[in-house]
């Protein structure tokens, strides 16, 4: 699929209003239509690809449709209905797919992953295959901990270890208070440490932040941008690096591609910027990393689990804690870790 003005996505919630594919003022939604011109199939027929439907409302989706007889053009939508989906009203795309007079084309082979068996395998989590859980245990992959706060204490010191390392690596969690939980403890271990300098550190109305720290942007803003290029503007999932203070406020973050910007003080005081060595899945959703972490819990759904072990490149592990798995586990297959893992 070919753009012209790249997928914006929102997870979670609404952005800065702006004009519709139609001309029409509207928020920013998780989906949002895709331009692509002229591009035709088989030069016969044009297309309106439309990116990230897993996520999609049924809103972006009418919206879609619409653009699409606007134009008198085919629509192409392109998601993945076992993942994570819009926190708002949705389902469009997944019942879309079930629809047997909606021609549809399946995942079928991952060229992610650095080892063969676990593209396989997370093939077999998408389909909800219990027994997959076997292969992940006998790859050395599942990890258990007495209780929480261990459990904490202990990716917290293992990912301040991995950033040391010069390794991209991400911790999961289901929910925003553990997210933080963990952002704070790495953030502490990592000055420990010496990873970060406690000296360098700088506050924002009461954000303080620390040159080297890995932080993650929030929300979508087409003011702020990166370079010259109009489409290279802060995005919602957005991952950079705190380079240091800016001479006129805010800050400046090294981005992927190895550029200095500046974030103004506006977008920090607006909690729009988050420390980001740990996340929820739902944010993470969309994310590649070398290596991810989750922290696992009751209530995590088979596509929350499905989404996190699908982030990292090299390697994707679960940590279990009671009331996940019984205590009495922990002297039989589930032994406690031996760090690192």
């Amino acid at each position: 699929m070919i753009g012209r003005g790249g997928v914006r996505h929102r997870r979670g919630g609404e952005g800065e209003s702006q004009r519709g594919p139609l001309g029409i003022a509207e928020p920013v939604t998780v989906l949002d239509v895709v331009d692509v011109g002229q591009l035709r199939l088989g030069h016969t027929d044009p297309m309106t690809g439309v990116a990230g439907v897993g996520l999609a409302v049924a809103a972006a989706c009418r919206r879609a449709g619409s653009h699409r007889n606007h134009l008198h053009r085919r629509t192409v939508l392109v998601g993945d209905h076992q993942q994570l989906g819009s926190v708002q009203a949705g389902g469009m795309f997944a019942e879309l797919v079930h629809d047997p007079d909606v021609t549809t084309c399946h995942l079928t082979e991952l060229h992610r992953f650095t080892h063969p068996w676990e593209a396989d395998a997370t093939l077999r989590l998408r389909d909800h295959d219990p027994n997959v859980a076997d292969t992940y245990y006998h790859h050395n992959r599942i990890h258990a901990h007495p209780d929480n706060d261990t459990a904490i204490e202990r990716l917290a010191r293992h990912a301040a270890q991995l950033h040391t390392n010069g390794v991209d690596a991400l911790m999961l969690t289901h929910t925003r208070n553990t997210a933080h939980q963990l952002n704070q403890t790495i953030t502490e271990t990592l000055l420990d440490t010496g990873h970060l300098d406690a000296a360098a550190g700088f506050d924002i109305d009461g954000h303080v932040f620390y040159p080297g720290q890995q932080v993650m942007a929030r929300r979508n803003d087409r003011r702020i941008h990166h370079s010259a290029d109009p489409d290279d503007y802060v995005r919602n999932g957005n991952r950079y690096t705190i380079h240091g203070p800016h001479a006129l406020g805010g800050l400046n973050v090294t981005t992927h591609h190895g550029h200095i910007a500046p974030i103004p003080a506006r977008y920090i005081v607006d909690g729009h910027l988050e420390v980001a060595y740990a996340s929820t899945i739902h944010s993470a959703q969309g994310a590649t990393v070398d290596e991810t972490h989750t922290l696992a819990t009751p209530t995590m759904g088979a596509d929350a689990l499905y989404v996190a072990m699908t982030r990292g490149r090299h390697t994707n592990h679960i940590h279990l804690h009671p009331p996940t798995f019984e205590p009495d586990q922990l002297h039989g297959p589930l032994q406690q870790p031996d760090e690192p893992w």
